[in-house]
């Protein structure tokens, strides 16, 4: 079959959406399929077996990284030269703009996943974001664009049953199919686990909780700074590893220095593909505080490689992590009952072993290989029918 992904956000960035197409393109090459990747800014024109398409994007100043595709009939031509049998849009915005014009004129199925909701991200905008009345017209205002355009799709895909629901409830009337983001079973592994990055990050009595995501405002990194300041005060030693960049990682540092927990905090900036499933597996545990999953590809990662997860009650952080089965849920931006669980786990090795156990068979259902055969076959059927 012969595939078109368009997606405002690829490599050289890497993000969940990222991640997540990363991951089935390569299984759906491996597969027999030709994958042709559309997206906006510079970077590879070849990654894993599929050729990527590029036009320019316009960045944004308070979101470095990301950039609004510029539509572009040169990439458009591409695809009508290469052909397709189908097109996925992995976002609303200029480049899935594209995609749905390219269906459109080409006669062509179009699959449009709900990976982000805008209406969370309107804080990146300059003025407009920043005040509650504007914001709450704009909020009114994503929503609405978002529907208009998931109701032009031919089927939406939804990373979880809670965002299903959310879909519904805003007024998206298509046939809407859950399908995981998925992980790697085989390279996310309790396998992994690393006594020399242990002792290079942890002294021999230091529990160690580990974080790693893009550094936004809205990951609530800040949060997880201030339960690491109450389980300070608790006595409690431990060392808190953040991984990863973003626009307001200067700002935790500062936050960390004030709070006086420098001594037990880690920035480990960037971790190579290569490392990361080590940080996963040497945890102890791995804590999130962030309000806007709608999976968690990270939470999946980190279960895989047993390790449980705490994290905020928020978006569908509660649907994959369990009390007390694989981890723990606390109230969103409450970093005192964070630290209580947090304390439940790392205080508590017989329980912190239970709940591994738990981790590793709640991704069973989300492995990378039963993701792709249902990728398949919602593909199958929709160039098919």
């Amino acid at each position: 079959m012969n595939i078109g992904i368009f997606t405002e956000t690829f490599l050289p960035n890497i993000d969940g959406v990222v991640v997540s197409i990363l991951n089935m393109n390569k299984l759906l090459v491996d597969r027999g399929h030709k994958i042709s990747v559309f997206t906006a800014g510079g970077g590879p024109e070849e990654v894993d077996g599929c050729r990527v398409f590029r036009t320019k994007g316009l960045g944004l100043p308070s979101y470095k990284g990301y950039k609004l595709g510029i539509p572009s009939l040169k990439i458009m031509n591409q695809l009508v030269k290469g052909g397709a049998d189908i097109i996925h849009s992995r976002g609303p915005f200029t480049i899935g703009l594209m995609a749905k014009h390219m269906s459109k004129i080409m006669k062509l199925p179009i699959i449009g996943t709900f990976d982000t909701p805008i209406q969370d991200y309107l804080h990146y905008l300059p003025v407009a974001g920043k005040f509650k009345t504007s914001k709450d017209a704009l909020t009114k205002i994503a929503i609405k664009y978002s529907m208009w355009y998931y109701n032009r799709c031919d089927l939406v895909t939804a990373p979880s049953v809670t965002i299903k629901k959310d879909l519904e409830k805003m007024g998206c009337k298509k046939r809407i199919e859950v399908l995981s983001n998925g992980v790697d079973i085989n390279r996310f592994s309790p396998e992994n686990y690393s006594e020399e990055l242990r002792s290079k990050l942890c002294s021999n009595d230091e529990r160690m909780i580990f974080h790693v995501g893009r550094i936004t405002k809205e990951k609530g990194v800040d949060v997880l700074l201030k339960a690491a300041r109450a389980l300070k005060l608790e006595g409690l030693r431990f060392k808190l590893v953040i991984g990863g960049k973003g626009p307001v990682l200067d700002d935790l540092k500062a936050m960390s220095r004030n709070l006086g927990i420098s001594d037990s905090v880690v920035f480990a900036g960037f971790i190579s593909d290569e490392d990361l499933p080590k940080y996963y597996a040497t945890a102890d545990v791995f804590a999130t505080a962030s309000i806007v999953e709608t999976q968690g590809i990270v939470m999946l990662e980190a279960m895989a490689s047993g390790t449980p997860v705490v994290g905020a009650q928020a978006g569908a952080i509660p649907e994959l992590v369990r009390d007390d089965i694989n981890g723990f849920v606390f109230k969103p931006t409450d970093h005192k009952q964070a630290a209580e669980k947090l304390i439940n786990v790392i205080g508590n090795e017989s329980l912190r072993k239970e709940l591994s156990s738990g981790a590793i068979k709640s991704v069973r259902d989300h492995s990378l290989e039963k993701v792709c055969d249902k990728v398949e076959s919602i593909y199958n059927e929709l160039t098919n029918s």
